[in-house]
């Protein structure tokens, strides 16, 4: 008794693979594409990336300058803020020097009228000179 080479299974299995073709197919890309046709779409996809990469930067772009404008107007304002506030410290602090040397003059003129007693002429020069105490004898 001889024992076949080839199990009974063996003979049916061609058999079972024309019964199920999709199993000896390649596969295919989504809904039946062509590889060309997904290529196509991938490299659509691509340069669709790449465009809304390239709007990105743009957008990017376009912020900084708004926020270095921003930047910029915000120093021109502290800026001016400062140069307004160095102008007002300046008049005042003229007019307050001002205040003090009238304050010196009147008591100054003050002063001398007292060393002139209640009757006494001062002369007054061409305002250079201090005013002095001028007396009827000459002196």
């Amino acid at each position: 008794m001889e024992i076949a080479d080839n199990p009974p299974a063996t003979a049916t299995a061609p058999h079972i693979q024309l019964a199920n073709p999709k199993t000896s197919e390649p596969q295919k890309t989504s809904s039946g594409e062509q590889p060309h046709v997904a290529s196509e779409k991938t490299n659509q996809a691509r340069m669709q990336d790449l465009k809304n990469a390239e709007q990105a930067e743009q957008m990017a772009k376009v912020e900084k300058k708004k926020a270095e404008a921003i930047h910029q107007r915000r120093r021109a304002a502290a800026s001016d803020r400062h140069r307004r506030y160095a102008e007002r410290k300046a008049r005042q602090e003229a007019a307050s020097e001002q205040q003090a040397q009238e304050q010196r003059h009147q008591e100054e003129r003050q002063a001398l009228n007292k060393q002139a007693g209640p009757f006494g002429l001062l002369a007054f020069g061409d305002g250079i000179e201090v005013p002095s105490q001028a007396s009827f004898f000459g002196n």
